[in-house]
């Protein structure tokens, strides 16, 4: 998760990429903000990509993970078997630490490489 202090940094980068992304960051963050009570943006997908990049920033374990879709445990939603309870074969690496001051540095840094290269 980008903190609002975060934000207001890559949005001091004041680049062509920056200037877009700084925004739609902040946008996301005050609507978690308001709507659910977080401090600031979860950047999922960013962090699914950056641990493809640099995968020393998370520390994973092999679950269980499936889709329930049948509404017994809920609707719609991605289950990890984190207690084995299921009995199912693992079949996905699941991070459940990453190393937030690595994560952050890399959106920096390829931020500001998006910057300059986009100028």
């Amino acid at each position: 998760m980008l903190s609002f202090e975060e934000i207001n940094e890559i949005a001091g980068f004041d680049g062509p990429v920056s200037r877009v992304v700084a925004p739609l960051l902040r946008f996301f963050a005050q609507a978690n903000r308001d709507i659910f009570g977080f401090q600031g943006a979860p950047v999922r997908d960013a962090l699914a990509v950056a641990s493809l990049v640099e995968p020393r920033g998370n520390t994973t374990r092999r679950l269980h993970v499936g889709v329930e879709t049948e509404g017994t445990l809920t609707r719609g939603r991605t289950v990890a078997d984190v207690y084995g309870v299921s009995g199912k074969e693992a079949n996905a690496d699941v991070a459940l630490e990453v190393d937030r001051e690595m994560f952050r540095d890399l959106m920096y840094d390829t931020m500001r490489t998006l910057d300059r290269e986009c100028s």
